[in-house]
């Protein structure tokens, strides 16, 4: 009787152990025509992470990216699509909480200088998560990762009813991990994860790519940035356009889109990238020069 019991038990621990052991694995590799690269033109490596248990087919993330590619080529860069696969997650990774806070809420300041207070970081949670899928990969710092999850959460750092300083767990359709938000608190090798929740459209895509690239929060025109983008015009707010504007008027988001580090130029066959950050990314970062505004509601 107690052979066969430490028989079974045998069996299902090596069952479970065998299961664990394929959690992160890849499971497909997903086929489609690489991007003819063209010396001189602007690019942006991009990867795409789907899950295998992912009710979001192949098919419906390449159409979203396609658009998101055609709309970013029309404003000088183009994404290039260099691996697209599937990795198996456990069930508790298929929904992520994307940061935590560690810093402190400032008031009646600037805008970016209240996020930078407060310090953002990768949730200890994520970033496990986040490693686990990145072992599959090459690292490359300057790789875009658009991955799926099944919900995408962030933590805010909010007074509440009764004026009390108070973190609060907020679920979104997407989240892109900005540097504006993280500066150098995120790992390099990290800080290109796009996080794509319930929502997978190219509009979604296009809007969270747009903060990592263009790394301002939910701002345009003469609306000053926000933590909603609800009123807020082109591919920074809500409304599912799509336009990025240049120059004073339009808040320098096509200057600032070009001078990110993420993108490059091919030269006699070589990607040479932008200059990278020197102050971890926030909007003030030197790369940007005078596409800023010192103080941003204006």
């Amino acid at each position: 009787m107690f052979k066969n019991y430490f028989f079974i038990v045998a069996i299902l621990f090596s069952g479970l152990a065998g299961a664990a052991s394929k959690t992160y694995k890849v499971t497909k590799r997903y086929k489609f025509k690489p991007t003819a690269v063209v010396e001189g033109m602007k690019y942006v490596d991009v990867t795409i992470v789907n899950h295998s248990a992912s009710e979001t087919k192949w098919k419906s993330l390449k159409k979203s990216f396609d658009k998101t590619n055609k709309l970013f080529t029309k404003y000088g860069v183009g994404l290039n699509l260099v691996e697209a696969i599937e990795v198996r997650l456990p069930m508790g990774a298929r929904g992520i909480l994307s940061n935590d806070v560690v810093g402190v809420l400032k008031e009646n300041e600037d805008f970016y200088r209240v996020i930078e207070a407060k310090k953002y970081t990768i949730h200890p949670r994520a970033k496990k998560i986040y490693t686990g899928i990145l072992n599959n990969l090459p690292p490359n710092k300057n790789m875009i990762y658009l991955m799926v999850f099944e919900s995408v959460s962030m933590k805010l750092l909010i007074k509440n009813a009764e004026g009390e300083v108070v973190t609060k767990n907020y679920p979104t359709g997407a989240f892109s991990n900005p540097p504006y938000m993280f500066g150098d608190r995120i790992p390099k090798e990290m800080r290109g994860i796009i996080g794509l929740g319930p929502k997978r459209d190219y509009i979604t895509m296009a809007h969270e790519l747009g903060h990592k690239l263009i790394n301002v929060s939910h701002e345009g025109k003469d609306k000053c940035p926000a933590f909603s983008g609800r009123n807020i015009p082109g591919l920074l707010g809500y409304g599912g356009e799509t336009g990025i504007f240049s120059g004073e008027e339009g808040r320098f988001h096509l200057e600032r889109l070009h001078l990110s580090p993420f993108i490059y130029k091919v030269e006699d066959g070589q990607k040479v990238h932008n200059p990278d950050y020197e102050a971890g990314g926030s909007y003030f970062d030197p790369i940007y020069g005078a596409n800023m505004f010192e103080q941003t509601c204006i």
